[in-house]
Parts: structure tokens; sequence; C-alpha cells
């Protein structure tokens, strides 16, 4: 047996999270798509329905199904992304030594006062950004929807005011936005880091490393961040458990959606540079690099189940 096959490391669980989530909503657009076919078929036979009046009288299904297309196709990218880091972690663990970071972070465990917690969130610029968003997304949405209920809107504010309908589309507005945004400033990502081990919490989930049991040390870009490189997601994997952190290159672009440091950016990057430092010193592990291509033949994924895989 090769030396390397002696240690394993964590299976990365996201795998099998964002597979299930693209076959969920791959089946439900396929059986939505089916029920709008039958409504359809059966509008042209009984009521000798047009195609264009019967999507605008189905707005609020066909708009789910619109909606499921798009967080099927997001849950793919997601899956396939997460597949393809789980490909390079493979590579590292089967001993690609093309992997190794060209520029490894010094082993100093002195530039980090312990304990250390670091915190990521949704920054306020982030929140304004969606909140536009929902409103350039949802406004024409009502608007679409009262024109093809115009027999209804004109009983309606033949009955009532149009500042009354008006202050009850803006007070619905305001209480969706105002959920959205509450449930987003308490997402947020925890690093604490102590003498014996790196723990990170994030919603209801906690990974934690202890630094004798960590086996791999990792970069790669940022989930959604590909393409302009603002955030690097390092790792540090167990036998047992995956904790990331992340590092803001630069601020997010306009259409990003990322968290980002609570402090400054400039002592932000101090303090991941002090962390990485930290980790080497206390595992004296190497950094691989996998926004690289392996050199091995035959690199293939886990299973998508959260088991171990071959060191």
């Amino acid at each position: 047996m090769e030396p390397f096959m002696a240690r394993t490391i964590r299976a990365n669980p996201l795998i099998a999270i964002f597979k299930n989530q693209f076959l969920t909503f791959f089946i439900s657009i396929i059986a939505l798509f089916a029920f709008l076919v039958i409504l359809l078929f059966v509008g042209f036979i009984f009521a000798e329905s047009k195609f264009v009046p019967f999507l605008l009288r189905e707005i609020p299904l066909t708009s789910v199904l619109l909606l499921n297309a798009f967080s099927s196709m997001l849950s793919y990218r997601q899956w396939q992304y997460w597949k393809h880091i789980e490909r390079l972690r493979i590579a590292t663990v089967r001993g690609d030594l093309s992997l190794l970071a060209a520029e490894q972070p010094a082993s100093s465990a002195a530039g980090l006062s312990l304990p250390c917690t670091l915190t990521f969130r949704y920054g306020k610029g982030t929140l304004l950004k969606f909140m536009g968003m929902v409103v350039i997304l949802f406004v024409p949405y009502l608007g679409l929807v009262a024109w093809t209920s115009k027999d209804f809107m004109v009983s309606l504010l033949s009955d009532t005011s149009i500042l009354v309908v008006v202050c009850v589309v803006v007070f619905f507005l305001f209480l969706i936005v105002s959920l959205l945004i509450f449930v987003l400033r308490r997402q947020r990502q925890i690093v604490d880091v102590t003498e014996q081990a790196i723990s990170m919490f994030s919603g209801n989930k906690q990974s934690l490393v202890r630094w004798e049991e960590a086996r791999l040390f990792a970069v790669y870009h940022t989930w959604g961040a590909q393409r302009n490189q603002s955030s690097l997601t390092y790792e540090l994997s167990s036998m047992t458990d995956i904790v990331r952190w992340t590092e803001v290159v630069r601020r997010p672009g306009f259409f990003q959606m990322l968290m980002t440091s609570t402090i400054p950016l400039e002592e932000h990057v101090q303090q991941i540079q002090a962390l990485n430092a930290l980790v080497v010193a206390r595992t004296g592990l190497p950094l691989y690099d996998l926004r690289k291509e392996s050199t091995l033949d035959n690199v293939h994924p886990h299973s998508a189940e959260p088991l171990k895989s071959e060191l």
C-alpha cells in the first residue's frame, strides 16, 4: 500500500446537498410543466383558450415554474463547482504535488493572539442591493398580475380609494423586504481559533478540526467569485470534518451577494495571513492551490455521500 493511503479526509457533504436540491427542483419543473400542458390542453378543448392569454391567466403557476428553473440552474452550477473542487481534493490526497501553492504561507504562531474570532456577514451595501433587486422584480410582477385581473381591479378600485390600495401594496412590499433583510442579517459565519483547534459556525451547523487531526490545507476561489476573483476560500480538513474561512481580496462586484468581514479590508487581509501562518505552524501542512488543474489522470469525485476519501 502506498504511504499516502494511510490517512483519510472528510468528503464534502455539499456535493450531496446540491445534487439533491437540483434533482428536487428538476422533478418539480417537470411536474409543473406537465400540469400547465394539461391545463392548456383542457382550455383549448372546452374554452378555446389561446396560448398568451392562458399564460397570463396562469401567472402564479408560471412564476413558480420559472423560479424553480432558476433554482435548479443555480443548484446544478453549485453541484458542479463542488464536484470540481472535490476532484482536486482527491488529487492532493493521491499525491499530486503540482497543486502545491506557488507561494506558501510562512510558518508562524506569533501573528495571531489566541483565542481569536473572525466574523463574516452580509454588509449594508449588499442588503441595499438585495432590497433594490426585490423591488425591481416584484413591482413589475404586481403590475402584470393587476393587468391580467382587470375586472377584479376595476371592481376593487370602484369600492376602495387608490390611495388605500397603494398603501396596502407598499406595506406588503415593505414587509417582505424587511423579513428578507432580517433573515440575511442573521446569516453569518463565525470562525473561532484556539490553542487546540479551529471551528466554524454557520447557521445551525458547526464544524471543528483539531490541529493534530488536520490532513489537508487548501485554497480555491469562493463560489460566486470565480470570475472577478474578489474572494478566496481556505479549507482545513480532517478525517471527520471540514472548516472553511474566507479572505475578501477586494470588494464584491455589484451583482455579487457575498459575505464580507466585519473589520476593515486591510486589517482583514492581515488577519487572514496571520491565520494561515498559524495553520501551517500548528499542522505542518503545506498549502494546496485548487485553482490549478491536476496533472493526475482518472481523478473522479467521491460518492456524493458525506463519507471519507482516501489519502
